[in-house]
């Protein structure tokens, strides 16, 4: 079963993400255009020391809890996700509060996915929260793997990235970006005094 996402991921700089968008109009398949909020849990352990991402997404008002396990930053780690009634955000949000996460960060993101291959790309516009407007862009390239296959996926990625002339972060470098965008565009939920009533119906 391949449950073990493979991603790497990178800035996009304007000169980088004009290279990726040519390369996935000719090369890819565009496959969805999503509008995202997303409410981060586990940051309040801090980003270099969790081990287990769990996490509210809001996709096109479709609402999802995902956890993802392994080192943060890693090129690998163990994906699972469950959908959730779509009116039913301040419940997801309640359930993981009592689980032990009841603060974090949440974001707006605007995303254009693609697929060459097996693989995923995700152009992200970070949007800041309070109007947003376009902070900054990242790319994802996503390939799922066996466990016992994964150092060869990220091969198979970080030669195609190479290919592309795309940079890619290590974990430094995108454990700074994310403080950055934490600190200038995301926001800070709590849910015991956060007031929800602006997220409470998603839509599209």
């Amino acid at each position: 079963m391949n449950n073990i996402e493979v991603e790497l991921r990178g800035p996009l700089d304007d000169k980088g993400y004009l290279v990726l968008q040519k390369y996935l109009e000719d090369k890819g398949k565009h496959t969805s255009t999503q509008k995202r909020l997303f409410f981060d849990l586990s940051q309040t352990i801090g980003i270099n020391n969790r081990t287990l991402d769990v996490r509210v997404k809001v996709t096109n008002g479709k609402i999802q809890i995902v956890t993802k396990r392994g080192e943060p930053g890693s090129a690998s780690r163990e994906e699972a996700e469950v959908s959730v009634e779509a009116t039913n955000l301040h419940q997801a949000l309640h359930v993981l509060s009592l689980l032990g996460y009841p603060k974090g960060v949440y974001g707006d993101r605007k995303i254009e996915r693609y697929t060459v291959g097996e693989v995923e790309f995700a152009i992200q516009d970070v949007l800041t929260t309070n109007d947003e407007e376009l902070h900054s862009r990242f790319y994802e390239a996503e390939i799922m793997s066996h466990a016992d296959n994964k150092s060869e996926a990220e091969g198979q990625l970080r030669s195609l990235l190479t290919e592309i002339g795309l940079p890619v972060f290590d974990t430094e470098e995108w454990n700074e970006y994310e403080a950055m965008i934490n600190k200038e565009a995301n926001g800070w939920f709590d849910y015991s005094s956060t007031d929800i009533s602006r997220f409470a119906n998603p839509t599209s």
